[in-house]
């Protein structure tokens, strides 16, 4: 099986500052471009260093990609096991809100990525009966820490992100353990419902097991936010909020953990 790997030896050039990390070689499983229509079941992807299934198109005027692209994709009963930062990353850049990519992520196992278990940039995507564990641990990241992830410091460990895309369905997932959010959705109309949720900010804290973020610099409060949402018959047991995520210099002394975390453009 492919493993994660530097290009060169782990010291940086002779020239470069010695703290510099070295260049690295990162490797995908599947790269499906912007391909459509692909059937994805019954494999086991293992020890990857960027992801296991990456998918990506793009429809602005410059691009060759079509309006299909990254469209009907099924990924189902698959295992995703310390597959870099990412299990699953799929997104259609620019794509019209109004076109379903109609993708399903269904019945895999994810385990040990250090980003996030399933990134979405899509629409009408589902991710439903999905086990997903251990996201984000400290102990499980390289020496030069997290790479090839799209997130900031402040959402690495966010499990599930569902991003840029209306109308994605996140139905009868468990997660256990995962070191921030264990769903952050940042879209209207998601439909959120009979998942379980245990062990949220296992590491971090000022997060939440269910996070909604839309806040946009420059519209602010008029961003589009998560209106027409639905959170509904979910479990949430035991979120942590470990003090040791928090700023020593704010001066928190407790978890700063919630089950429900509203944040910035949630209107």
């Amino acid at each position: 099986l492919p493993i994660s790997v530097y290009e060169e030896d782990v010291q940086p050039p002779s020239w470069a500052d010695a703290s510099t990390p070295p260049e690295i070689q990162t490797t995908i499983a599947i790269d499906l471009g912007g391909s459509s229509g692909f059937r994805i079941r019954d494999l086991s992807f293992r020890y990857y260093s960027q992801a296991g299934v990456h998918g990506l198109s793009d429809m602005n005027s410059s691009s060759a990609d079509l309006l299909s692209s990254t469209t009907d994709i099924r990924i189902e009963g698959c295992e995703f096991l310390y597959t870099g930062a990412n299990g699953v990353d799929i997104a259609r850049w620019t794509a019209p809100a109004e076109v379903d990519a109609g993708n399903r992520i269904s019945g895999c196992a994810f385990r040990g990525q250090t980003s996030q278990a399933i990134t979405l940039r899509t629409t009408g995507t589902e991710v439903s009966c999905n086990t997903i564990s251990d996201i984000g641990r400290l102990e499980d990241y390289p020496r030069f820490g997290m790479t090839q992830s799209a997130y900031t410091v402040n959402d690495q460990g966010m499990s599930v992100v569902s991003e840029m895309g209306d109308r994605n369905k996140i139905l009868f997932n468990r997660f256990e353990r995962t070191a921030s959010a264990g769903l952050s959705f940042r879209s209207p109309d998601t439909l959120i419902a009979f998942n379980v949720f245990h062990n949220a900010c296992y590491t971090k804290s000022d997060c939440g097991a269910i996070h909604s973020y839309t806040w946009d610099d420059s519209a602010q409060w008029n961003s589009p936010s998560v209106s027409g949402s639905l959170v509904a018959r979910n479990v949430i047991l035991e979120t942590i909020g470990a003090t040791e995520g928090g700023s020593a210099s704010d001066g928190w002394i407790s978890p700063l953990g919630q089950g429900m975390f509203l944040d910035y453009g949630a209107h």
